[in-house]
């Protein structure tokens, strides 16, 4: 094989890269939205559901809890707390954005919620996940010094 820099046998040429447009490579607005759901047997669709909602609820619960004994009790209104309401905030907004999405996804063929929640959903997550991480590393850090 040649290596002198020859790409046409590839066709990478130089030019043909330059007038290559990647937004007609993938175009997400082809696709046609919503799509039908999955044939899944029904004792399935009720079984996922049922706990995801008991999954969703009692975070939700859970973490306004959290929130609710640290704004109302003076005592509880210390640093290592005010940590611990931040990362409740985290896990609600990974609660109210993204956990019923995997739902929606499981029962649906392809992706139903159209291309910005797609691209809000991505970037709710690893935001979430980002806030999370870096709290709880405050919180231990904060603990040893």
């Amino acid at each position: 094989m040649d290596f002198s820099g020859n790409t046409s046998e590839f066709n990478m040429t130089p030019s043909s890269a330059d007038e290559h447009d990647y937004k007609d490579f993938y175009d997400p607005s082809s696709f046609n939205y919503p799509l039908e759901l999955e044939a899944q047997p029904f004792i399935q669709v009720v079984a996922k559901i049922s706990v995801y909602a008991v999954i969703i609820l009692t975070a939700l619960v859970g973490n306004l809890l959290v929130i609710l004994v640290v704004v109302k009790n003076k005592r509880m209104r210390t640093t290592t707390n005010y940590f611990i309401v931040n990362l409740a905030v985290s896990d609600l907004m990974v609660i109210v954005w993204c956990c019923w999405v995997y739902l929606v996804d499981d029962l649906s063929e392809g992706w139903i919620l159209g291309n910005f929640f797609c691209k809000f959903n991505s970037f709710a997550q690893g935001m979430s996940l980002q806030v999370t991480l870096i709290l709880g590393i405050k919180v231990c850090h904060f603990k040893l010094h």
